[in-house]
């Protein structure tokens, strides 16, 4: 992301980062048991309504393809989009294809299942709302404050501590996640969270600047 302004980077783009940072861990925080083997993301080029930034996908041992989209924001069409991709995506290869939609935000219920006719499609949804940020943020806390080291997906945690069911507001959380990646004893780690933690502030919170301090 590194001279990208991060006012212009999209939410949907940041999430692929966070992906990208953690690689084949990063499915486990979703609760995906699988085990990923390759990248794939050229496998959509050729979907002509799929959007110009590739969604993340990768190859797993099972030979099938994990699909995931990132959403901000929901529409109950956007489930046809994702059959389509799917559809193409397996015509073209021959393999399984699994859709897991990650909502962030308030989004807290979406249709799942689609019936058109010949097709009877579902996704995973899975609803960034339903993390419980505060017990996340005291766990990860104790946890470095005793010295103890955190796992892949730990890390992907403090990036989205802000994005989960909060009771505090979400500048708040976003100083306290800059706060906990200070801790992160992987230079590379800790510089890519905070620039990811900064971008996804960009989206949602006023006087960022304060952040970056």
């Amino acid at each position: 992301m590194s001279g990208i302004p991060p006012a212009i980077v999209s939410e949907d783009t940041i999430m692929k980062s966070i992906m990208e940072l953690l690689k084949g861990d990063a499915v486990k925080f979703f609760g995906i048991d699988a085990r990923v083997v390759a990248s794939a993301r050229t496998e959509l080029s050729n979907i002509p309504i799929q959007r110009k930034t590739d969604d993340w996908l990768r190859k797993t041992d099972d030979d099938s393809f994990l699909h995931f989209e990132f959403q901000p924001d929901y529409d109950k069409k956007y489930i046809a989009r994702f059959m389509v991709s799917g559809a193409i995506l397996h015509y073209n290869t021959g393999t399984p294809v699994r859709t897991i939609v990650v909502y962030s935000a308030d989004i807290k219920e979406t249709i799942t299942t689609l019936d058109a006719g010949v097709i009877k499609y579902n996704v995973k949804a899975f609803y960034m709302s339903a993390l419980d940020g505060d017990k996340t943020y005291a766990d990860i806390k104790a946890r470095l404050d005793a010295g103890e080291s955190l796992t892949k997906q730990d890390l992907m945690s403090i990036v989205l501590l802000p994005m989960m069911q909060n009771s505090v507001d979400k500048f708040t959380r976003f100083e306290q996640s800059i706060q906990l990646s200070k801790d992160v004893p992987t230079k590379d780690e800790r510089v890519q969270m905070q620039e990811m933690i900064k971008s996804l502030a960009d989206k949602f919170v006023k006087d960022t600047e304060k952040l970056k301090k």
